[in-house]
């Protein structure tokens, strides 16, 4: 798999997610508070109970690096036995931090999530920094003695984060949480950390005081405490660390050695940051003083409906946000505004990249009793959305009010009025039509012209409605005056619909007592195959869907549940393995049950009477379990390896889409992947090893086991030959933080199946520019290393053999620097210009990372970002500095931009940490051509036409350009072309000897736009 093609996997996957968060006010996510130190008077644990809890290689020594758990030998899974507190239940997690000589750290902060995603939110990121309903984040606090306990987390993977006052912060991104009980952690092991105290003042030097101080997640800093392969920033987002006193004075010893990157956010001034650096631990910097502006001010007001506020209107916000619908010239500069407040960087600003955080923290206000609201610390003269939300009681969380309409709003005005909408509530009260006994356990679905689950505040179906009673909040009148659906559903009844309820916006509608008449029901007992005990919690389905319909669902998370969905009946059983859900009488259903610890049953038809109730059982397999052990040839355990498994009666295949061909389980800390609930029959197992696109040529041979239902069996896997590699990056002899690398197998031309190399793994530099890549295949590799700071990746060639590789790389800080002319002598700005080594691919050498950000509206987006940015745009006298590019090798510098035309230097070689001055163009002033289509194309709506724009000019200027027309893209543009004659053909898609074929010669003129029209005929 080519990285092109990965990239775009991963741009595709980074769009869905998108287009998921989209639909979702995202709200942020909260650790729970619901936590507690557990009692230190505890029996402790035998060690054979603790073996399998251990997250870490017992092979791993202190100080290696690694983001394991670290332990040292038997002797220090002996030790986390004997001091980690048992767990009081079968949810509690329990476990130490301690520091570097075993001693307990009190009063750490915990974090904790089950999971390893393939993008990994920092767990301390602050209250609003993580969307709600991504992540479930549990807190503890350490005791005196550093014990933890947290309710909440599943057996399996887990991540934890912790911070802890004189401590540097620890991220361990593969845990494990046992099945076994007591679940215990093996000890977190703190190192020393840093501390920066100083001042945060006003452009007039007097102290600011309750600015908030965070530690940034860009990526380059070290506030993360993680040296994972993969990490995700969060532009304008952090992690609290310190409030300013009365004088501005804080003090920040919550961070470890190297880059520091301190966002300042005082409600009352522009958001401001700070970079340093430490060099090693135990380092403490005074006299810092941060600087904060004031910026402009939005003034207005919440304008309620009604005559009075609400009561809790302290528990609203007013939210500002940049928006990008600034009128061009409309409002003032952005670049104009930062140069007159000091900014460094303001120039990227005149280019429309606002400086993060300054462009990404949202402001906030909190309207008086009176709805006035004051938003202070915008950049003067550029324009914001304006959004209203409210706390939560129950959860805390900020949920957007739908009742105001976004205002945009620019820095500086007065008089803005956030208006609520009028709204109707609808209000009932579910009552059963024989008894009038109220029902409490109902869903409900109601909304304005078409119908929408009553959610708790984090997201879930309500099920519980006390007392029958019902309201359904902030309806609103739509186009075409819409009138409320509503349906009302409870197990045994008939559902309740009504699709006809007008209303008038503003008055609230009370339907009094719903009756809800009782239904035949389908009452469904799940107990256990073997023991024919009930299973509680075990999910059932019934509907009147196709069976592989039916089976998607079932195929979900054991904990998704169904609530509202069409044509499906679900529920959960109680502790008597029981359900009652309402009947499809005289109608043929599938239903099917799961839960977890269980293998799903058979799907099921089922005629259903219509006249009676229905009962009838489904029996649950446990099934099997393997364990699967992962050893290199010497016998050591294998982390992280994946495992391909294939089930019963499935023929492998070596098809990259065929079955046996991905890993289905990866190898935890021991070496061991766990195969649970196991239909019985012979089950095959191996290794894949290498990356996860590469073709099975790599992969080791199948390991057949037979088992049954109940049973347990283990299989132990070798894999080829395993190299750790590691070392430091330092940059011109000084360390390099957050450099990311990645290690591109090289094999032979022609391998079978092979396209061209394939990534093998990344990795990324910590404080102290270490790195380490295990359990990798012995081969040779090149070695990509790459920079935020740097505009051209470097490469190395490396062979690994089998066990320890050490390994340094010093990169030096070559530059070009230079100016872009016109040929009137003009200086051009705002043009891009970059370096490459001719002929290389760039998409084998760019590496990736991921940044999550919440757009104007407050929803968040995750998109992927090259770690390096190979152009520079100029300023406004043409100049440009490229740092970081490559030397010991020819590069050519190249010139690209909208109003000029491109243009490249001759090769230049530079040394190591040359500086080369004067490398000046001078550049054509381009024009574009606007080409468009007209009609209908007879050969249907979906038909595409290629257009080719071909210079007619001499060949040292020669041009062939490409782009698309259709039924959905009726106008493009071709920018940067230079003046002169040019031919443009269209022609339909792969047809360029189509009698269809249109021609047309055009002249292109400096800072013009000609016009193309071609028919769809």
């Amino acid at each position: 798999m080519r990285l092109t093609q990965l990239a775009l996997a991963i741009v595709a996957a980074c769009g869905l997610l998108g287009g998921v968060w989209f639909s979702i006010r995202t709200e942020p996510a909260e650790a729970r508070d619901t936590v507690r130190s557990p009692e230190t008077a505890r029996e402790e644990p035998g060690r054979s109970e603790t073996l399998e809890a251990q997250a870490g290689d017992a092979a791993l020594e202190k100080g290696s690096g690694s983001e394991r758990t670290l332990l040292s030998g038997s002797a220090a899974i002996e030790n986390a036995a004997a001091n980690a507190p048992r767990a009081a239940s079968d949810s509690e997690v329990v476990g130490r931090i301690v520091d570097r000589d075993g001693r307990g750290v009190p009063n750490a902060d915990v974090y904790a999530s089950n999971g390893n995603d393939w993008v990994s939110i920092p767990l301390d990121v602050e209250r609003d920094g993580a969307p709600r309903n991504w992540i479930e984040i549990e807190r503890a606090t350490t005791d005196a003695s550093g014990r933890f306990a947290i309710d909440g987390l599943k057996p399996g993977a887990v991540r934890l984060a912790v911070r802890a006052s004189g401590f540097a912060p620890r991220a361990v991104e593969d845990g494990l949480v046992p099945d076994e009980l007591p679940r215990v952690l093996p000890d977190v092991v703190l190192e020393p950390g840093v501390v920066l105290s100083g001042r945060v003042v006003d452009s007039a030097g007097s102290g600011v005081r309750g600015a908030v101080l965070l530690g940034a997640f860009d990526g380059t800093a070290s506030g993360d405490g993680t040296a994972s392969g993969q990490r995700i920033a969060l532009p304008g987002r952090g992690v609290p660390l310190a409030t300013t006193g009365a004088s501005g004075e804080f003090r920040i010893d919550r961070l470890g050695a190297g880059p520091w990157h301190l966002i300042v956010d005082s409600p009352d001034h522009l958001v401001a940051d700070a970079r340093g650096e430490t060099r090693s631990a135990g380092e403490e910097v005074s006299g810092l003083v941060l600087r904060v502006e004031g910026g402009a001010e939005i003034e207005g007001r919440i304008q309620w409906s009604s005559a009075n506020a609400p009561a809790g209107v302290d528990s609203m916000r007013v939210t500002a946000r940049l928006s990008p619908e600034t009128p061009a010239g409309g409002g003032g500069s952005s670049a104009e505004s930062l140069r007159g407040l000091g900014y460094a960087g303001a120039d990227a600003a005149s280019n429309g990249a606002l400086l993060d955080p300054i462009r990404s923290r949202p402001r906030h206000a909190t309207p008086d009793a009176s709805g006035r609201i004051q938003l202070r610390g915008l950049i003067a003269g550029m324009r914001y959305r304006l959004t209203a939300a409210q706390r939560s009681p129950d959860t805390g969380y900020w949920k957007t009010i739908a009742a105001f309409e976004p205002v945009l709003a620019f820095a500086g005005e007065r008089g803005v009025t956030l208006a609520e909408r009028p709204s109707t509530s609808l209000v009932l009260r579910v009552v059963d039509d024989a008894t009038g006994a109220p029902l409490s356990e109902l869903t409900v679905a109601a909304g304005v012209g078409r119908e929408r689950l009553v959610r708790e505040d984090d997201g879930e179906a309500r099920v519980s409605f006390p007392d029958g009673r019902v309201r359904v909040p902030e309806l609103r009148a739509q186009p075409g005056a819409k009138p409320i659906h509503l349906r009302v559903s409870s197990g045994g009844y008939r559902d309740f619909e009504r699709r006809d309820i007008a209303f008038t916006p503003g008055v609230d509608i009370d339907l009094g007592d719903v009756r809800l008449a009782r239904e035949h029901a389908l009452v469904v007992t799940v107990v256990d195959d073997h023991t024919g005990t009930p299973i509680e919690d075990a999910r059932v389905l019934v509907g009147t869907l196709e069976p592989n319909e039916l089976a998607d669902y079932l195929a979900s998370p054991a904990e998704s549940n169904f609530h509202g969905a069409p044509n499906l009946r679900f529920g959960r059983t109680t502790a008597d393995g029981r359900v009652r859900l309402s009947s499809y009488p005289g109608l043929s259903v599938n239903l099917g049950a799961d839960a977890r610890g269980y293998r799903a049953s058979d799907l099921r038809s089922e005629l259903l009477p219509v006249d009676a109730d229905h009962a009838l059982e489904l029996r649950l397999m446990r099934g099997g379990l393997v364990s699967v052990h992962v050893r290199d040839p010497s016998g050591r355990p294998i982390a992280k390896m994946g495992i391909a498994h294939l089930a019963p009666e499935t023929a492998p295949s070596d098809e990259p889409s065929g079955p046996g061909f991905d890993a289905a389980e990866y190898t935890n800390s021991l070496g061991i992947a766990r195969f649970d609930a196991l239909a019985p029959g012979m089950h095959s197992f191996r290794v894949c090893d290498g990356p996860a696109s590469a073709t099975q040529s790599g992969a080791g041979p199948w390991v057949p086991v037979t088992i049954a239902d109940r049973s347990s069996a283990e299989v132990t896997l070798t894999a080829p030959a395993r190299a750790r590699f590691f070392g430091a990056v330092t940059e011109g002899g000084v360390t390099l933080a957050r450099a990311r690398m990645r290690l591109v197998e090289r094999r032979e031309e022609g391998t079978e199946g092979e396209d061209e190399e394939d990534v093998a793994l990344d990795a990324v530099t910590d404080r102290e520019g270490k790195f380490e890549f295990e359990n990798v295949r012995a081969a040779q590799y090149e070695l990509w290393i790459a920079h935020s700071t740097r505009r051209m990746a470097e490469r190395f060639s490396i062979t690994l053999l089998e066990g320890d590789n050490n390994d340094d790389f010093d990169l030096g800080v070559a530059c070009v620097e230079g100016r872009v002319l016109d040929e009137a002598g003009e200086p051009v700005a705002r043009v891009d210009v970059s370096a490459g080594v001719p002929g290389e691919d760039t998409d084998r050498a760019q590496l990736y990372d991921m940044e999550m950000r919440e757009d104007d509206r407050g929803n968040v987006r995750l998109d992927s970002k090259p770690t390096v940015t190979p152009a520079v745009p100029t300023d406004d006298q043409g100049r440009y500095h490229l740092r970081g590019v490559r030397s010991g090798e020819s590069i050519v510098v190249n010139v690209r931009g909208e109003t000029v035309e491109a243009t490249s230097s001759s090769p230049v070689a530079l040394g190591s940490g040359e500086v080369r001055r004067g490398v000046d163009f001078v550049v054509r002033r381009a024009g574009a051509l606007e080409l468009s289509l007209v009609g209908d194309s007879p050969a249907g709506s979906r038909e595409w036409f290629e257009v080719r724009v071909e210079s007619l000019e001499p060949a040292a200027t020669k041009i062939d350009r490409r782009t698309h027309l259709g039924t959905f893209i009726r106008l493009q543009k071709v920018r940067a072309l230079g003046p002169g004659r040019y031919r443009v053909r269209c022609f339909p898609m792969g047809n360029e000897g189509s009698p269809r074929l249109q021609t047309q010669e055009i002249v292109i003129a400096a800072g013009e736009v000609a016009k193309v029209v071609f028919q769809a005929r």
